[in-house]
């Protein structure tokens, strides 16, 4: 019975190690590519080969040709009176002969178109052609006296009837201004003259106050008559004589001709 179990025991002893040399030839042979070729290799395994650095030699630049710059020539320009065509000068040689061969008058002031139009055509049927002007002017035409403004117009109340109570010269001139730079003063009057306005400022100091004067302008329309004559032309004194006897108050003047 021993000697059984012993060859027993021998005997996978021995099978054993028949399985183990089985099993290194299966190893071998499946490190072996299936695939024809060349075996594969790992990238780090594979030797690096030597890589030589290209030193760049130093390349002559081609130097730039430069050409010379010519320098440049000013143009003086000419004057615009050089470049003016001769048919403009000779234009200007007429214009200037053309102004030396007349003569210029204005008439007037005339305060009313009406008056104006009348000389008109009686110059015109004497053969005078004439060109009608209009204007403005600020004329002063009065003086105005009063008494400074109050500050209340109770006071400036008060101050009329103390100048009526003591029969103040022309009381009907008297009036409060109610608005305006002026308000709550008392007018005492208008004088067209000067000596007038002085006048009543006395009247009204010997009553007890004291006024002022300011002077009174207007703006007037004026009209004026503007006339050409050839210069050896003139107008005559009779004409004349006649207009001015009927407008006083207008004049003949010489003026230089525009052109």
């Amino acid at each position: 019975m021993r000697g059984i179990l012993i060859s027993l025991l021998l005997l996978n002893v021995a099978y054993f190690g028949w399985q183990l040399s089985q099993h290194d030839k299966k190893e071998e042979s499946a490190l072996i590519s299936p695939f024809p070729g060349k075996q594969l290799v790992l990238l780090s395994e594979e030797p690096q080969p030597i890589i030589k650095k290209k030193t760049r030699t130093p390349t002559k630049r081609k130097a730039k040709k430069t050409t010379p710059r010519t320098p440049k020539t000013s143009v003086k320009k000419q004057p615009s009176s050089a470049r003016l065509p001769s048919v403009e000068k000779t234009a200007l040689k007429r214009k200037s002969q053309t102004n030396s061969s007349i003569k210029c008058y204005a008439i007037g002031p005339f305060t009313t178109s009406s008056n104006l139009s009348t000389v008109a055509t009686t110059l015109e049927n004497n053969s005078i052609p004439s060109q009608q002007r209009a204007g403005t002017k600020r004329q002063q035409v009065g003086h105005w006296v009063y008494i400074p403004p109050e500050k209340s117009l109770q006071a400036a109340r008060k101050i009329l009837r103390d100048l009526k109570q003591k029969k103040i010269n022309k009381a009907s001139e008297l009036m409060i201004i109610a608005q305006g730079e002026r308000k709550n003063a008392v007018s005492v009057g208008v004088r067209q003259d000067e000596a007038l306005a002085t006048t009543r400022q006395q009247e009204v100091a010997a009553l007890g106050y004291k006024t002022q004067v300011t002077p009174i302008f207007r703006t007037q329309p004026q009209y004026w008559l503007d006339i050409e004559l050839p210069k050896t032309a003139t107008i005559d004194d009779k004409l004349w004589r006649q207009i001015n006897r009927n407008h006083p108050d207008i004049e003949l003047k010489s003026e230089a001709c525009d052109g």
